[in-house]
């Protein structure tokens, strides 16, 4: 009776104990709402994935248009002040040639003796540079600042507009930086499968090991009808079922076929031996669910980066937008600033053409001057020869007189008593006289005035 009492009491533990194993129903149920979970978060991660590949893919190209473009208008910058450097080398040359010129004008002095002879007061000693304009070369110098000035406004705004593209760049490359750190390995989707297959296999697992608590649990629902006095005790081990047999129990349905009492025996043998593994099975079915939260955890880890990079490249297809939409204003600088300094070029080249006719003009004023100098002492030295003739033809003619008189006293002494005066009136007539005096040529001389 002890034996039957013994027999009775551990069906009854195992059975409370397979019957509180069942609550592992709920983890079960939970891990079929983790995989539910999961799958909708790798379907969602697979199209976004996809999506952010193809816009990475199309900010790349675009991103490389817009280098090509900022390249394009780098060059036209550079191309535009190798140009007006050459010019303004070009515009220095002809300024130190100038300016040189200029110099040697001021440190040419004039020659006043003749202005002193022809009756002009000067108060201070001239120089070549008093005889020109000055206002012509420092007005020209001035238009050409003028131009450069002009030149150096357009390249500000040139440049303004360059900061401008190269800021909205900078902002562009920083939210696509921000885009590509937003998920380590990008848009690499190969550690999901990996994952969900993890999920997968745990909640599988977990539903073959509550099916086998189950059946542990009908097993011993079972051996407690084939026991006498196993169902009224079961309903007083456990009070939470005191109101329903087992046998009234969601296995009420479990068939009672006969069983000999060898089988019976087999059946308690099998109930026992399951009986010391549920503890274990009901930890495994835990450990995996606690693991399968943390594979959800890390698959919405994941998905919520790519959920990020989504946003964030969404952000950088409105900067590109923004920044499409202004590149046209962009292009158009570059075009006006390549056109403005190509009209401002023809305008710097013909001034320097000016400078250097000018230039011109007053070298040829210096050669000039010396020239001058050296006619004016050809002249002299041709009037002092023409002295020396004029001296010597007096001097000759003097000669002459004083012999044709010598002569004309001779000849009357001798021959004038013989010849009647009415024979030739000028027979005691002196000689002619010659005069050779230096005539002023008939021009007019305008008075001089000091600078020009």
């Amino acid at each position: 009776m002890s034996e039957h009492f013994d027999e009775v009491e551990r069906l009854v533990l195992h059975f409370v104990a397979a019957k509180r194993s069942l609550s592992s129903t709920a983890s079960v149920s939970r891990a079929h709402h983790v995989v539910t979970t999961a799958r909708r978060l790798v379907e969602e991660t697979a199209v976004l994935s996809a999506k952010n590949a193809f816009v990475r893919q199309g900010v790349l190209e675009e991103a490389n248009v817009l280098v090509a473009v900022r390249d394009g208008l780098d060059t036209v910058g550079r191309e535009t002040d190798v140009d007006f450097k050459a010019v303004i080398h070009q515009l220095d040359l002809a300024d130190n040639r100038l300016q040189a010129t200029l110099v040697q004008l001021t440190n040419t002095q004039v020659d006043t003796s003749e202005l002193h002879s022809i009756g002009t007061n000067l108060n201070k000693q001239k120089t070549l540079h008093d005889f020109i304009d000055e206002d012509t070369h420092l007005n020209l110098i001035e238009s050409l600042r003028s131009t450069i000035d002009s030149h150096k406004a357009a390249e500000n705004d040139f440049q303004r507009s360059q900061d401008s593209f190269d800021d909205q760049i900078r902002t562009l490359d920083l939210a696509i930086e921000d885009a590509d750190q937003a998920t380590e390995n990008q848009d690499d989707t190969s550690l999901i499968p990996p994952l969900f297959h993890a999920l997968t296999t745990h909640a599988t697992e977990m539903a073959s090991l509550l099916s086998s608590l189950v059946a542990h649990y009908d097993l011993c629902t079972s051996a407690l009808k084939h026991t006498e006095g196993g169902g009224e005790a079961a309903r007083q081990a456990d009070s939470s079922s005191a109101s329903e047999a087992p046998e009234d129990s969601l296995y009420k349905n479990l068939p009672l076929g006969p069983l000999n009492e060898h089988e019976r025996q087999e059946m308690l043998a099998v109930v026992d031996n399951d009986a010391q593994e549920v503890e274990d099975v009901m930890l495994e079915i835990g450990e995996r669910l606690s693991e399968m939260e943390t594979t959800l955890d890390q698959l919405q880890a994941y998905s919520q980066a790519i959920r990020l990079r989504h946003k964030l490249l969404n952000r950088v297809l409105d900067l590109l937008r923004t920044l499409g939409g202004g590149l046209p204003i962009f292009i158009a600088a570059a075009k006006l600033y390549s056109n403005n300094w190509n009209t401002l070029k023809e305008t710097l080249l013909a001034k320097a053409e000016d400078l250097a006719s000018l230039t011109d003009f007053y070298e040829s004023f210096v050669t000039s001057y010396a020239s001058l100098l050296e006619e004016v002492v050809r002249r002299h030295a041709v009037e002092a020869r023409m002295q020396r003739v004029a001296d010597k033809a007096r001097r000759e003619i003097a000669a002459l007189y004083k012999e044709d008189v010598a002569m004309r006293e001779d000849f009357v002494r001798e021959m004038g008593e013989f010849l009647p005066r009415d024979i030739w009136p000028g027979l005691t007539d002196a000689p002619r006289r010659w005069e050779i005096t230096a005539v002023e040529p008939e021009i007019q001389r305008e008075p001089l005035q000091d600078g020009g």
